[in-house]
């Protein structure tokens, strides 16, 4: 898609890091932005660059982890900006250690963000794109770690290698749509996901006394 004016991208993870590369990014190209994430004050940080680019710009509170929310995302996206031409599934956690040491709640964690928001976005965004008759892109946030398995990342590189599988396999599904799908595995970045534990929900903390691994995009 090379001009992007007119045109409406939706980030999740848009509140630092990453989501808020794209978010401005595309605001620089002429696109209006729906931001979404947890962080409230973050967003509200991405949205005033939006729109000191010049473009509209949405927050939406979003649980990736919930489909419900998602759904929600989908839905004000669709009322507010009257369609939805790029989506990126970007918002993601890291947690560091051994698997022999990982908690049923870190996989629980990770695996809810980094794998099931990506599929949420799949399930709440896809079908209204293909009703949409509108040429579209979806780009889903992956990593290196999900190219090349690094020891100690075992949890994390799981969930990534599982959106390069779900993005390789989607790109052939939609490419009948005109809709077309990229994976973005970037190495190191200056981001917030060391500190990913700062949003981790209290039924996914793990007891006292248990690793609490250090690691949203």
């Amino acid at each position: 898609m090379e001009n992007l004016k007119g045109k409406t991208a939706v980030v999740t993870g848009g509140a630092s890091g990453i989501g808020r590369a794209l978010c401005l990014a595309f605001a620089g190209d002429g696109a209006q932005v729906v931001v979404a994430d947890i962080d409230e004050a973050g967003m509200a940080e991405t949205a005033a660059g939006v729109k000191k680019a010049g473009s509209r710009a949405l927050t939406v509170k979003t649980d990736v982890t919930k489909l419900a929310s998602v759904e929600v995302l989908a839905e004000r996206a669709w009322a507010e900006m009257g369609g939805v031409h790029i989506v990126c599934n970007n918002a993601g956690v890291a947690i560091h250690g051994g698997l022999e040491a990982a908690t049923h709640r870190d996989w629980e964690w990770v695996l809810a963000v980094n794998l099931w928001g990506v599929i949420h976005g799949v399930e709440a965004f896809v079908p209204r794109m293909i009703a949409q008759k509108q040429p579209g892109h979806i780009v889903n946030t992956a990593s290196m770690a999900g190219l090349i398995a690094s020891q100690g990342l075992g949890v994390y590189n799981t969930s990534k290698y599982a959106v390069v599988g779900l993005s390789e396999t989607l790109q052939k599904d939609l490419r009948p749509y005109d809709i077309g799908v990229s994976i973005l595995c970037p190495m190191g970045v200056s981001t917030n996901i060391r500190t990913s534990e700062r949003n981790r929900p209290r039924i996914c903390k793990n007891p006292r006394g248990r690793r609490t691994p250090s690691g949203s995009s």
